[in-house]
């Protein structure tokens, strides 16, 4: 599962950051077993910047 949290900074940019939930621990057994990484997407941080 993937989550974003959306913030708005001072200057009125908005900031996305996307990340992986961590895995329950029988997810990360078969994540284990099959050699996959249990966080593929890693952390995407987006920044859109103001418009005005």
């Amino acid at each position: 599962m993937r989550y974003t949290a959306t913030f708005r900074t001072d200057d009125g940019a908005t900031l996305h950051i996307h990340k992986a939930a961590r895995p329950e621990p029988w997810q990360q057994a078969i994540y284990t077993a099959l050699e996959l990484s249990s966080n593929p997407g890693g952390t995407c941080k987006t920044i859109v910047e103001n418009g005005d």
